[in-house]
């Protein structure tokens, strides 16, 4: 596990958890520096004392209170839908877009390689990040992978891939309620909310401004709020149809909620798991959440945490709540005196 610590002295070491950590960062007194001197410090410097500002209003802030929580489990190279293949190599290009993230973010990883790249995108971030190399049966999701992959295996169970094909992918979606459950009882940032972002959400973000995400406007604090992907779902559906015909409700790229909702959820889906297995059916974390509060899932399961419904205009818009809880900080212009009063903002 990687632990990082605020205000290290020039050249310290740290030896934490098995690790030794050599890391140099005088942003902080740099910072002080500049807020007192009216010496116009060289370009880099400012940006990087800006940066710091940045991250310092965002983890103060009550508005942007919140700690993000991703993961990536190798699962090697995968077919997805009916062409597409995805492989390490997709999701190391996407989690570059973590270097511009603000909030405070907590990782969780069975990969090393996935470890080390992560440790160099955060590494001016190193405050506000912790980077965990977990065993990934550590997840009382992988834990189910056995019996997942008997569902699998049942004559005639549609395959749709990797959903209904590869059991350790629908482990790995299972796995973001235990990870962030995980960070919530933690609680390292001392955030009132948490969430989890897919390490892909953002993948289509241009843009190299620093960004935050903030609780959405409107959140009810007794619920879990999720992007809706088709406005119109049949809740009377059958929980087997929902299941084998590879039905989606909301999308599970991003889930957010106040701290100490969200564990009460995990149980609360973990107990849908347990009774979907038994019912031999399984898919991913998007089918359990329909299934589970679809008319039939709420009679025999009985949800008591409520999800907060974030709907777009339109249908199939997978990213339309990270999209309304963004929000792009001033890039760092240029080293002029008017240019350095508007970033004062």
């Amino acid at each position: 596990m990687l632990v990082l610590t605020k205000n290290m002295d020039l050249g310290k070491s740290i030896f934490k958890f098995g690790r030794v950590l050599h890391y140099t960062d005088n942003t902080v007194s740099e910072a002080s520096k500049f807020r007192t001197s009216t010496d116009i410090t060289p370009h880099g410097d400012r940006k990087q004392i800006h940066r710091q500002s940045l991250i310092e209003n965002v983890t103060s802030s009550s508005e942007h209170d919140v700690t993000v929580v991703t993961a990536y489990f190798d699962l090697g190279t995968f077919r997805k839908g009916s062409a597409k293949h995805f492989s390490t190599e997709t999701y190391l290009s996407w989690c570059k877009i973590f270097r511009y993230l603000l909030n405070p973010l907590i990782v969780y990883t069975d990969s090393q390689k996935f470890y080390n790249l992560m440790k160099n995108i955060r590494n001016e971030t190193v405050t506000t990040t912790r980077i965990h190399l977990i065993k990934r049966n550590s997840s009382w999701a992988f834990q189910l992978r056995s019996n997942i992959s008997k569902v699998f295996s049942q004559k005639g169970y549609p395959k749709h891939y990797p959903n209904t094909v590869l059991p350790e992918y629908a482990c790995a979606q299972l796995a973001k309620y235990d990870v962030i459950s995980r960070a919530s009882r933690d609680d390292v940032f001392k955030t009132n909310y948490v969430m989890w972002l897919d390490v892909g959400y953002f993948r289509d973000r241009k843009s190299t401004n620093y960004f935050s995400l903030r609780r959405p406007i409107g959140y009810n604090e007794s619920r879990v709020a999720m992007n809706v992907i088709h406005a119109n779902t049949n809740m009377a559906m059958s929980v087997t149809d929902i299941f084998r015909n590879n039905l989606v409700w909301v999308g599970g790229g991003l889930v957010f909620a106040n701290r100490d909702i969200i564990s009460r959820y995990e149980t609360q889906l973990k107990k849908a798991v347990d009774y979907f297995l038994s019912r031999r059916l399984m898919n991913t974390d998007q089918q359990v959440v329909y299934a589970l509060f679809s008319d039939e899932g709420r009679r025999g399961i009985r949800p008591h945490i409520e999800l907060q419904l974030n709907t777009p205009p339109a249908d199939n818009n997978w990213f339309y709540l990270g999209n309304i809880m963004l929000r792009e900080d001033l890039p760092f212009i240029s080293s002029s005196t008017n240019n350095r009063t508007k970033q004062r903002i």
